[in-house]
């Protein structure tokens, strides 16, 4: 997901990436046995519809620490008792929990209402399309709904290249043909009332066409129901060029449900857990080493110390104090400080003498 308003995809154009809203949308396209070929229709089975879902996501209220949103269905895993199948991923761009869980519900949504992806060839009529667009489709491979061409119209009828014996419950006809006024292809759908039997049946309408359809222009007829349940509305997944400059267009069912995301109450918590780096490590392996003599300028000779230490993080420090032995007792201890290092520092002390290191560690934040 993107932005805060807003999902989208992101899909490879040519060389680039593009980003394409993920919303509802009005349909742009109609497809049928008069303009595509190669049709393939696949089932989504269990395991591709999951019925729980955990998005996971950097919460800008508590810092961008780790955190998640999971939605379930409590119909199919409590009521139905099917096994839970669940799938978590990283909800990219998102950094509220309304937003992850809004991500968490829609996928959860897609998984109830789509159960069929479909794959066909096209021509010229396909190359208006773009991933996420929203088409009509149907083929006789589904033994449901009818297609073809346009023969004729006029203000409320149309008659097609197919025989259309009677009108089922709620059946539509589909057409794409070209508007002048507008400069490009629309899509209309109207109630059909009748239909004269005939081996190139002509069909009426309730309403009166905004664009009389033209002859060649493609439509889909039948009824989007449980009884009569094609043609179907399928949203474009890709696009792909085939050998003979043809395209290969891969959609999964359509469904305006899918959009319906609002996850109601949520809970968020704004409690942060304190940074690691503002805590000093435990210092481990320390070590007192005396490296040699070294000469003064004015000719005194001094033990030089080399001390090594061992911290849990390489980001942390330490500072490091050396007192003489008879001096550890009194009220400032006598404590001197030689400097702050990451992993060993070296400094000079007088020769026969007892003394103590100290050795301290610092958070990355000074601490």
């Amino acid at each position: 997901g993107v932005a805060r308003s807003a999902f989208a995809r992101a899909m490879i154009i040519g060389n680039r990436v593009t980003m394409f809203p993920d919303r509802a949308s009005s349909t742009v396209g109609v497809f049928s046995v008069g303009n595509m070929t190669d049709f393939n229709v696949e089932w989504l089975g269990k395991l591709d519809r999951v019925n729980a879902v955990e998005v996971q996501f950097l919460n800008a209220e508590t810092g961008y620490e780790a955190d998640w949103q999971k939605r379930y269905d409590a119909t199919e895993i409590f009521t139905n008792g099917n096994p839970v199948v669940k799938r978590s991923f990283q909800g990219v761009g998102v950094t509220r929990p309304v937003q992850a869980a809004r991500l968490a519900q829609r996928d959860l949504n897609r998984a109830e209402l789509l159960r069929r992806r479909i794959e066909w060839t096209a021509g010229v009529e396909s190359l208006h399309l773009l991933p996420m667009d929203v088409v009509r489709v149907q083929h006789d491979a589904t033994g449901r709904g009818i297609g073809g061409r346009i023969k004729a119209s006029t203000s409320t009828t149309v008659k097609v290249n197919a025989k259309v014996s009677a009108i089922p419950a709620g059946a539509v006809i589909t057409v794409r043909t070209y508007s002048s006024a507008l400069g490009y292809d629309i899509v209309q759908e109207r109630t059909d009332t009748a239909t004269d039997g005939t081996d190139e049946s002509t069909l009426t309408v309730s309403l009166a066409w905004t664009v009389n359809p033209a002859v060649g222009d493609p439509f889909a007829f039948g009824s989007d129901g449980t009884a009569y349940p094609w043609p179907k509305l399928f949203q474009i997944d890709s696009i792909s060029l085939t050998p003979d400059l043809k395209r290969r267009i891969t959609a999964t069912e359509y469904n305006v449900g899918v959009y319906a995301d609002d996850p109601g109450e949520i809970e968020s918590f704004t409690d942060t857990m304190p940074d690691p780096r503002a805590f000093p490590a435990r210092i481990s392996r320390g070590a007192v080493r005396e490296v040699g003599l070294v000469t003064c300028d004015d000719g005194c000779a001094r033990v030089r110390l080399r001390v090594e230490w061992d911290t849990e993080s390489k980001w942390q420090r330490a500072d490091v104090w050396y007192a003489f032995a008879d001096q550890t007792n009194a009220p400032d201890y006598g404590w001197q400080y030689v400097g702050r290092a990451d992993e060993t520092i070296t400094f000079d002390v007088a020769p026969s003498t007892a003394y103590v290191v100290s050795v301290a560690p610092v958070s990355a934040s000074g601490t």
